[in-house]
């Protein structure tokens, strides 16, 4: 019996820290707006790629373009980028988005799964592992092409 309480407990703080990993950014409702709050978890499931583009507010639009601009530059540095700098840059930029967004709902629910694949991205990067790193971001700033309305956003398949 000990055994199993120790599991559920254990299970119970792993949850609580991957939450605590994945702050929501999501649009306060009226009930919300004398509080500042963000805890909507992590989005598990995939989510479908929406008919309509979901829309992007002023800072989600400055941050994801200064990931694909991080990325655009470490290309033309070639051999010369230090990838764990470039690992950290990209996961301080991504926990900004955490902070600062507020999206709707259903564009709060499709863009953790994109921020989670670019932590991942960046984690690699900084663990030396380039190419992994890379593909992760990449499809990840894909799926944000497909997903989300970015005036002006432009990022080669």
């Amino acid at each position: 019996m000990q055994g199993k309480k120790n599991i559920i407990a254990g299970l119970f703080i792993m949850a609580a820290a991957l939450a605590a990993v994945f702050i929501g950014c999501h649009k306060k409702s009226a009930d919300e707006a004398g509080h500042h709050h963000h805890a909507e978890g992590m989005a598990t499931a995939a989510v479908p790629k929406p008919t309509k583009k979901f829309a992007t507010d002023e800072n989600l639009r400055t941050r994801m373009t200064a990931i694909l601009n991080t990325m655009k530059a470490m290309h033309e540095a070639g051999a010369k980028v230090n990838l764990s700098d470039t690992g950290g840059k990209i996961e301080t930029t991504v926990q900004d988005i955490f902070k600062k967004c507020k999206l709707e709902p259903a564009a709060d629910a499709a863009i953790h799964p994109i921020l989670g694949d670019l932590l991942k991205g960046a984690e690699l990067f900084k663990k030396g592992n380039e190419k992994e790193g890379h593909d992760k971001i990449h499809n990840a700033l894909l799926r944000y092409e497909d997903f989300f309305d970015h005036p002006n956003w432009s990022h080669q398949k």
